[in-house]
């Protein structure tokens, strides 16, 4: 005669390895590099823009100048806050509605985000550090 509480013992221990083998088998994402800041040359771009920025940080606040094209070029001036790795920040063109961007950090020297305001709507706009 077979032993059914036997075949159940068995079944609940391969169960059991099972989740133990499974639990230790994934790995986290690495997380970003971190960021150097945001001081310094930076370039963006987008479908029809570019930016060239230059930004001086202090704390968890930064502003700057530079120019903005899409069609002809355009000075501007920003202000904004960073809270690593998360970027907020207003562009003014005079003349023009202001610009919102938002975006973070994807690694040490790139940050990608969407611009909003002043025509454009969720814009994907990728910055690199020169």
């Amino acid at each position: 005669m077979k032993n059914p509480i036997g075949h159940l013992a068995v079944a609940v221990s391969l169960v059991a390895l099972l989740i133990v083998a499974g639990c230790g088998s994934h790995s986290s994402p690495a997380a970003p590099e971190r960021a150097a800041g945001l001081t310094g040359a930076w370039s963006g771009s987008g479908s029809g823009l570019t930016m060239s920025l230059a930004l001086t940080e202090s704390g968890s606040q930064f502003s700057g100048t530079g120019y903005m094209s899409g069609g002809g070029s355009l000075a501007c001036s920003v202000a904004g806050t960073y809270v690593e790795p998360n970027i907020s920040m207003t562009i003014h063109v005079t003349g023009y509605e202001d610009s919102n961007f938002t975006g973070r950090f994807s690694d040490a020297n790139t940050i990608s985000g969407k611009m909003n305001g002043s025509g454009f709507v969720d814009e994907a706009v990728v910055f690199v550090r020169q």
